[in-house]
């Protein structure tokens, strides 16, 4: 029996043989969980934590499915966010608890206030609508109920009864109609981190460093979060003390949009396996959506070979892994735009 965990903490047993291939396990999962649409967005990861640092590696239908001991797991999630699956309700509590994820983990830069907006309504999800003395109380002051519904980068900003009055005082308020459906209370929810976020939305999200070159030596490295969706790369700068929660006065604990550059602008990419590093090309002269501060334009090579591009290098793990999603997103929007 092998234990497969999803987005929502919980999990579910499965008979693997020691030559099950990782592409016959997922359709097993597929169909215990009665997903119908949009199945090749969805895949096993090997997830670990390296330095810190939460690493889901993607593995691929034609490898044999590992055997990993904890604290190491294996997550069945999404892929790619690409189709609307409000049709399908596993498909879409799919989506919902992986976007959830993300947000809790701070991969979404959005503010205190933004963050118990959408704590007041996974609130709702969870315990039905409002009522007098729903709650006892101290319920969510635990550490372990707060990161349910706050990213732990925020948490210490404020005392835990504070967090507990400010989230119920937001439960409270929400007037929508007591009979709203499962599928209804998730989409308004994924319709809220939509309008947040804006280019941004069902991003798969990337830890690493940007690099900066100089003379075929790394200069500098600057902690960043890359998202890709299906409009392009995003780029966000994270803040000191990211990985602790531990963050320096002044400075905002979420992740700082520095540069978006869409799939339409960008000339090419590569990933280098030995050096853990994927590249991408843009047009010196492509104005994109960026945020000019300090550490950007040093992350700005442009390339040596003085073909009129911008070269950006991006160190992680994981690195070998993002052109396959680009080359995915591309033909999803192609296909899409020849229908």
């Amino acid at each position: 029996m092998l234990d497969i965990n999803f987005d929502d903490q919980s999990s579910k047993k499965f008979i693997v043989a020691s030559d099950t291939k990782v592409g016959e396990l997922v359709q097993k999962i597929i169909q215990k969980l009665g997903i119908t649409q949009d199945l090749e967005s969805l895949g096993l990861f090997e997830a670990r934590v390296i330095d810190s640092v939460l690493q889901e590696r993607y593995l691929r239908n034609i490898e044999v499915v590992p055997r990993i001991l904890a604290p190491a797991k294996l997550v069945f999630k999404k892929r790619i966010f690409f189709y609307d699956n409000k049709n399908d309700p596993s498909a879409l509590h799919m989506e919902f608890i992986q976007l959830r994820a993300d947000v809790l983990r701070g991969h979404y830069a959005f503010g205190e206030r933004d963050f118990l907006e959408l704590a007041a309504l996974d609130l709702r999800i969870s315990y039905g609508p409002p009522a007098p003395n729903k709650f006892s109380p101290g319920f969510l002051q635990s550490k372990e109920q707060l990161e349910h519904y706050i990213p732990f980068t925020f948490i210490h900003a404020q005392k835990a009864a504070k967090w507990e009055q400010m989230l119920l005082e937001g439960y409270s308020k929400l007037a929508f109609a007591a009979t709203e459906s499962d599928v209804a209370q998730k989409l308004r929810y994924m319709q809220r981190v939509r309008d947040m976020s804006g280019a941004y939305y069902g991003s798969i999200f990337y830890d690493g460093n940007e690099l900066l070159i100089v003379d075929q030596y790394v200069k500098d490295q600057i902690p960043v979060l890359l998202a890709i969706n299906q409009i392009g790369l995003h780029t966000f700068r994270k803040p000191p003390g990211w990985n602790t929660g531990k963050v320096s006065k002044g400075i905002p604990a979420q992740n700082i949009l520095i540069r978006t550059n869409k799939f339409t602008e960008i000339h090419g990419w590569a990933a280098h396996e030995q050096s853990h590093t994927f590249i991408y090309t843009v047009p010196t002269n492509i104005n994109s959506n960026t945020n000019t501060n300090t550490n950007e334009k040093k992350a700005q090579v442009v390339s040596p070979e003085g073909d009129g591009l911008v070269r950006f290098t991006f160190e992680s793990p994981l690195a070998v892994e993002i052109p396959d999603v680009c080359d995915r997103f591309v033909k999803l929007m192609m296909s899409a735009q020849s229908d």
